[in-house]
């Protein structure tokens, strides 16, 4: 038997492993959990170098795996590298929150805000004319919460990115105008990377920072492992630089954005070269491997540039379709059979339709490496349901709804979490970490088991957590679950799930996470 470097007992280790579904006890030698039990056969292969740690009766559980974050954009906000509100509920509010953070950083040559509920406070009444007002003579690019999709820019932002009235629409994109011709500050999709490349780069430290934040937050949220569904060079470079400083604490699944070019630049050929250099990014806790893929935009209001699907009819409207199906099919192709995971952004119901059919023409009944997903799988046909299973295609549901009440009355019919399950699809969770402030994950496992026809089981909402995530990403040889060989990834909570009711387990709390059989985040540290 190997030497057990550190023994963990006196938990109620709840493993996502159907042979052995609780345990007392794990023993760990190298970072690999080397014996799982009762308190008593584990501790009895300890010997006077092991480490013991009591967890008091704490229920443990794998680490979480979050199917859909963007690390540094989120982070730059809540490190306050950009400036992140709070809510306003009032232009007052809004305006003091972005001065207060123009005096606070006088250096930043440009203000970029975000987000605010555009249900709130209405494009009426956030204006160019009254950035223009409040913050005279800067660039300035205010997002809603569409977080990415939609943005206001201020006069002096529309002149650094050259955009006049008789600048075109870029493709998968529109500059809105007034009744005169004029830009008006709006844009939308593709047109709000013309402001974003005006801005000077990050630099490396400011990148740094952020995703040396954003890594720290995700141990304290109990999430060992992400899908970081929006990566591009410089993010990439990042988590090289924190990983050989031995601060990344969390394995990074990448998806390199095809095309969007507010992340990953205009045309194909930026990507192209991304995909040719991806193995220098390659590392122990970074996975380049993903595809990041937009069928549609955002079906929430008030730009709404979703692809819909007419039930009655099964017509789709394609007016907001962001790529050709034929060359996306023919990309997919290869992408698979270069061992690739494809993630498709699919917000309205019938760009989940199209993603549905580009995956069947392209697989032609084939098992790829790694199953693809389907992004945020919000609005899902009742005809549509069986054809995840049927494909082999993921249905990764990121359900902000719990985390940001601003959205409850955008979802009415959303999230089919039962029915896609009783289907026999895999499923899995993710925070789309870029809306909410945090990727607290419990809150969105407590509220999939309170919504009615589609609710789940605890056990059901736990395994799309744990094991479905790292399956869907072909992990799930190293973590996932806590069986003996596999990774000893693992978190401790503040409380036993099973003994909760929903509303609880979204205020559970993590106290400790446990990453390859080092504690990365402990709440006794803070």
């Amino acid at each position: 038997m190997t030497t057990l470097d550190e023994i963990y007992t006196g938990g109620h280790f709840y493993t996502v492993d159907p042979e052995q579904p609780w345990a007392e006890a794990l023993g760990i030698a190298d970072g690999v959990i080397a014996v799982i039990g009762s308190d008593r056969d584990v501790r009895a292969l300890a010997d006077d170098s092991t480490r013991i740690t009591d967890l008091g009766g704490a229920m443990a559980m794998p680490g979480m795996h979050d199917g859909h974050v963007h690390l540094l954009e989120q982070s730059l906000r809540n490190t306050q590298i950009q400036c992140q509100l709070d809510d306003p509920q009032t232009m007052e509010e809004l305006g003091a929150q972005m001065l207060a953070y123009h005096q606070k950083n006088p250096d930043r040559e440009w203000v970029i805000a975000g987000i605010y509920n555009s249900q709130v406070l209405t494009n009426e009444m956030v204006t160019k004319a009254w950035l223009d007002d409040l913050l005279p003579g800067t660039p300035v690019i205010l997002y809603d919460h569409t977080a990415v999709h939609v943005c206001l820019a201020s006069s002096e932002a529309l002149r650094r990115a050259e955009i006049t009235r008789e600048t075109p629409n870029p493709e998968g994109g529109v500059i809105v105008r007034d009744a005169d011709g004029e830009a008006n500050g709006w844009l939308t999709e593709a047109a709000t990377a013309l402001v974003r490349f005006a801005v000077p780069p990050y630099t490396e430290d400011e990148i740094d920072h952020a995703l040396a934040y954003a890594t720290k937050l995700c141990a304290e949220c109990g999430i060992t492992s992400v899908q970081e569904a929006g990566s591009y060079r410089s993010l990439l470079e990042g988590l090289v630089r924190l990983e050989r400083r031995g601060d990344l604490q969390t394995f990074v699944f990448a998806h390199l954005v095809y095309n969007f070019p507010a992340w990953g630049g205009w045309g194909t050929t930026l990507f192209d070269g991304l995909l040719a250099d991806r193995e220098q990014f390659r590392s122990e806790l970074v996975a380049p491997d993903g595809i990041k893929v937009f069928l549609d935009g955002t079906s929430l209001p008030p730009q709404f540039t979703h692809v819909p699907l007419d039930e009655g009819t099964g017509e789709v409207d394609t007016t907001n379709l962001m790529v050709n199906q034929d060359t996306l099919v023919a990309r997919i192709r290869e992408w698979t059979d270069a061992g690739l995971k494809i993630k498709a952004h699919a917000s309205g119901m019938g760009a989940v339709r199209i993603g549905l059919d580009v995956y069947e023409r392209a697989l032609d009944g084939r098992v790829p490496a790694v199953p693809h997903d389907i992004a945020h799988s919000r609005w899902v046909s009742a005809a549509d349901v069986p054809r995840y299973a049927r494909i082999g295609v993921v249905g990764e549901m990121s359900p902000t709804i719990w985390q940001d009440p601003r959205f409850n009355d955008t979802l009415d019919g959303a999230f089919r979490f039962a029915s896609l399950w009783r289907s026999g699809a895999h499923v899995s969770l993710g925070s789309d970490w870029i809306l909410p402030q945090t990727p607290n994950l419990f809150p969105g496992i407590g509220g999939m088991l309170d919504w009615g026809d589609e609710s789940l089981s605890l056990e059901q909402a736990i395994q799309m957590a744990t094991l479905n995530g790292a399956t869907s990403i072909g992990k799930e040889n190293r973590f996932g679950s806590l069986e003996v060989g596999k990774d000893a990834t693992f978190i401790v909570l503040d409380r036993n799930l099973f003994e909760s009711t929903p509303s609880e387990i979204g205020e559970t709390r993590v106290t400790r996470t446990v990453l390859r059989g080092a504690v990365v985040y402990s709440a006794n540290e803070e």
